[in-house]
């Protein structure tokens, strides 16, 4: 895969998807200028939708916004950031000029482009005690409660290689703040490598700059026999908080990243 059929494929996936879509894993793992791409990209996504949650929206404004998408054609590739804007900005920032809500996207545009760090939020020790509580050991009808992931706390990218041969649920998110937005997000997953080794839980996904006190560690461990992984991604960008039910959770650990002491 290149880098053009990457950047199309991109558009045409979800992000449960794009996680486990192991061409574009593949091909993000040797390009940094795809890798920068999508994390620009999610960045002006979730602006973008921050932006149209809280701005009052005309009634005709999907179908007059998929009229513009239709009518919009590609142009040849450009630097990273100028291809953003023409790509995905263009065709929104005029639908919007249409619908009264040129401002703010303008706004929300001219932040993405500027460093914007994120100070962390929470402590990892006291989250993890939280969320240990509520998803170790979680029954399907307090699952079902949960509210689907809504992609606004944050973008999940793709999850390492190491987890995309494991079969998920659909996402569900918790917000840990006051802000309305999601912090985690959650997945039930199953796991069969053989008729013996077979495995199933809960995989928690946090993105690691909003914990202070996340684990450092790229490699999953567990402490004291207990039935926990965790680790953080290869770039840092996510921490992993595994809650396993059916089966070892050391013998997990051995099957995604080999023999580990």
């Amino acid at each position: 895969m290149n880098c053009q059929t990457f950047r199309q494929r991109l558009d045409c996936l979800t992000a449960k998807q794009r996680a486990v879509d192991v061409e574009v894993a593949s091909h993000l793992d040797g390009c940094s200028d795809c890798r920068q791409f999508l994390a620009a990209t999610d960045r002006f996504d979730q602006r973008v939708s921050s932006v149209l949650k809280t701005v009052p929206m005309a009634e005709d404004f999907l179908d007059r916004l998929l009229t513009v998408v239709e009518e919009d054609s590609s142009a040849e590739p450009l630097p990273i950031a100028k291809r953003i804007r023409h790509s995905r900005a263009f065709t929104i920032v005029n639908q919007l000029i249409v619908t009264g809500l040129a401002i703010a996207v303008i706004f929300a545009a001219s932040s993405l482009w500027s460093p914007d760090p994120v100070e962390s939020q929470f402590d990892y020790a006291v989250a993890k005690s939280e969320l240990t509580q509520k998803f170790f050991h979680i029954t399907d009808n307090n699952w079902s409660d949960l509210a689907a992931f809504d992609y606004t706390g944050f973008q999940i990218g793709r999850l390492d290689s190491a987890v995309q041969k494991w079969s998920f649920s659909e996402p569900v998110g918790l917000d840990l703040g006051n802000d309305a937005t999601h912090d985690v997000v959650a997945f039930q997953f199953s796991y069969e490598k053989s008729q013996r080794l077979k495995w199933s839980g809960t995989l928690l996904v946090l993105p690691t700059e909003k914990f202070n006190g996340s684990p450092q560690e790229t490699l999953p461990g567990s402490s004291s026999g207990m039935q926990i992984l965790e680790w953080q991604s290869a770039d840092g960008s996510l921490t992993y908080l595994c809650f396993v039910e059916e089966g070892s959770a050391d013998e997990l650990a051995g099957a995604m990243f080999g023999n580990i002491s």
